[in-house]
């Protein structure tokens, strides 16, 4: 994990993302090592008939997600649904009280509970992603996840990226191909939902 220049005396840091590693050396002082994160090469996607509704998905750890503030999970997972029309895969674990959450704020807005699917571990995530179709993926939020932006690159799947604040973006943006799209609010990702075609 990024260390951001937290070390103990004899340990080398390692350091997995651009960022952190310039961090580390140049601003700490810290002789580190780089090591890029990198995933095998999936191949091309497979041709396949386009969903006729957009399926979005999210992935990432339980921390990588919250219940509150700007970005709450089960409102966002909601207001994609409304906005798409379409279905919802999340890639990850999800408590009982977080999956009940989902739930009801589906309910809340009229949205048919299995519309929104589930897996809490899969192998390979591009190929798993391959399977179940997905068009977009919005990531994690408000925690990025670094390994889920070189999987979604590698296999050739749109991106969107949550920044909790735009001037973050040359930094936490570095992972991703130049003119990558970003959101920052919800009417940020509504807006660009209804934008997107299949």
């Amino acid at each position: 994990a990024p260390s951001v220049g937290m070390h103990m005396p004899g340990i080398r840091l390692i350091d997995l993302a651009p960022f952190p590693a310039w961090f580390s050396r140049h601003m700490l002082g810290l002789d580190n090592i780089y090591l890029p994160l990198a995933v095998d090469d999936p191949g091309p996607p497979p041709v396949r008939v386009a969903n006729n509704r957009l399926r979005t998905c999210t992935h990432g750890s339980v921390v990588k997600f919250v219940d509150h503030g700007p970005c709450p999970f089960a409102a966002v997972i909601a207001r994609v649904l409304v906005a798409t029309g379409g279905d919802h895969l999340h890639v990850g674990p999800l408590d009982d009280d977080r999956r009940k959450s989902v739930a009801d704020a589906l309910e809340a807005h009229g949205i048919p509970l299995d519309r929104f699917l589930h897996l809490k571990r899969v192998p390979l995530m591009v190929a798993a992603l391959r399977e179940f179709q997905v068009d977009l993926s919005l990531g994690s939020f408000p925690i990025g996840g670094a390994r889920g932006h070189i999987d979604m690159m590698s296999g050739g799947i749109p991106h969107l990226t949550y920044l909790d604040d735009p001037a973050h973006a040359s930094w936490k943006l570095h992972l991703l191909v130049p003119g990558a799209r970003h959101w920052t609010t919800m009417e940020d990702l509504v807006k660009l939902l209804e934008s997107a075609s299949l």
